[in-house]
């Protein structure tokens, strides 16, 4: 009898083992999260009134391999753009509650410089030390820039 039970546990040792290692995922992307605070000073008719945002920030990376490399151990990268997403609180009035809620998605490459800066009941955003109009409502952004990016702005409420 404990033979069967031998033969038993081992098949079932054996079967979850190898059921545990067809079932790992190999990631084919990175993921990235940040979440800064920061207090601005806004300077409007000669009066500075500082703006607090808080920004958290996702990127996600994907890995693209060369198509000659496939099945190989060593692969060649490709560099690919990470998409991004902010999620922007904006508070205007320095009362410790949020006024706006905003967020924005996009591809940027390692190049890209992109920057939120306050505005007067808005933000607006800085794509390569080019400005952009304040964001007032949900849609797309190009901004005029050598690649042209595109901002998406998912949403945008006042709260």
């Amino acid at each position: 009898m404990s033979f069967f039970k031998n033969i038993i546990l081992s098949t079932f040792t054996f079967t979850t083992a190898l059921a545990s290692a067809q079932s790992q995922d190999v990631n084919n992307y990175d993921y990235y999260s940040t979440t800064v605070e920061k207090t601005i000073p806004y300077e409007k008719d000669g009066t500075v009134t500082p703006i607090k945002m808080k920004i958290v920030e996702t990127r996600n990376y994907s890995f693209v391999f060369e198509e000659e490399d496939m099945g190989k151990i060593d692969k060649d990268l490709i560099e690919t753009p990470a998409s991004v997403t902010k999620k922007i609180y904006v508070d205007h009035n320095n009362d410790n509650n949020y006024d706006k809620f905003i967020v924005l998605s996009y591809e940027k490459s390692d190049d890209d410089k992109f920057e939120i800066i306050p505005t007067d009941d808005s933000v607006a955003i800085k794509i390569d030390n080019t400005a952009i109009e304040p964001i007032t409502s949900e849609g797309f952004i190009i901004a005029n820039t050598s690649d042209a990016d595109i901002v998406m702005v998912e949403t945008y409420a006042s709260l």
